[in-house]
């Protein structure tokens, strides 16, 4: 887990809960929570650099403070800009789909 960041005034109430929870759970142990997101984020740049694949977000570098991949945009925007725009259209996903992109994104 990286440490959480304060989602802002204009945030919604789940943001909110969520920073609140988050936080309180790396002040309690952030040396073990930082070492933990050290070694995740080295086994994803040892795995990104390894791929060439025309649907995977090339990467770009690394941040190391504070600790972040940087990656080249996706050429259609962000996957929840993507889906915000397909929710106001008024299309549904099904079931099938949304578990499939759930799955992808852990």
């Amino acid at each position: 887990m990286l440490q959480p960041v304060d989602p802002g005034t204009n945030a919604n109430q789940s943001a909110i809960v969520a920073y609140k929870a988050l936080q309180s759970k790396w002040e309690r142990d952030p040396l073990q929570h930082a070492c933990k997101a050290y070694c995740s984020a080295r086994q994803e740049v040892n795995i990104l650099l390894s791929l060439r694949h025309p649907h995977i977000v090339p990467l770009v570098g690394v941040c190391p403070r504070p600790l972040a991949l940087v990656l080249e945009l996706a050429p259609q925007r962000a996957l929840d800009q993507c889906l915000k725009h397909y929710q106001r259209s008024g299309a549904r996903l099904s079931l099938h789909t949304l578990q499939a992109v759930i799955l992808q994104a852990r």
